[in-house]
């Protein structure tokens, strides 16, 4: 899954995603003026927030791509995720990146976790993350479906 972060101002900002309890109805997501978050998907940025607050998924990889002069490849960039549980306490961990290296971190993102990126002036950012659990209901039963079909296409080769 593919996430297009732009900072249209001319000020450094700092980009959240997700949060789906906290930001789901906050102007612009919860993000300052200047800010655009882009997804590839059907539905957008709204689909994509909605999805982590009704279904939990885990995030098994990231990587940050910008081509801003500003950023080089051996450039560290700490995003942080942010985490409420029922009782109201507050996790924190940082996620370290760097540009164009696809890291291996696990992270469960719910409607109740929220990153934290702070992008340069007028920087645009891809963040790829390599999810699990996002598949809708329909998309994991024509996989079950055809999983099925295999199935049966193997026992009518082996009579």
């Amino acid at each position: 899954m593919e996430i297009i972060i732009q900072n249209n101002s001319n000020n450094k900002q700092r980009v959240t995603l997700f949060g789906f309890n906290k930001n789901l109805l906050l102007l612009r997501f919860g993000n300052p003026q200047g800010i655009e978050i882009e997804t590839e998907e059907k539905g957008g940025y709204l689909k994509l927030l909605a999805l982590s607050g009704n279904r939990p998924f885990v995030v098994k990889s990231f990587k940050l791509e910008t081509y801003n002069s500003g950023y080089s490849r051996k450039d560290i960039i700490t995003m942080t995720a942010s985490k409420i549980d029922a009782n109201g306490y507050c996790s924190q961990f940082p996620i370290k990146l760097q540009n164009r290296i696809r890291l291996e971190q696990q992270a469960v993102i719910d409607g109740n976790t929220e990153l934290f990126l702070d992008i340069e002036a007028n920087t645009k950012f891809l963040l790829d993350i390599d999810v699990n659990g996002l598949e809708s209901e329909a998309e994991k039963q024509m996989k079950l479906r055809k999983k099925q079909m295999q199935r049966r296409k193997r026992l009518l080769i082996i009579r």
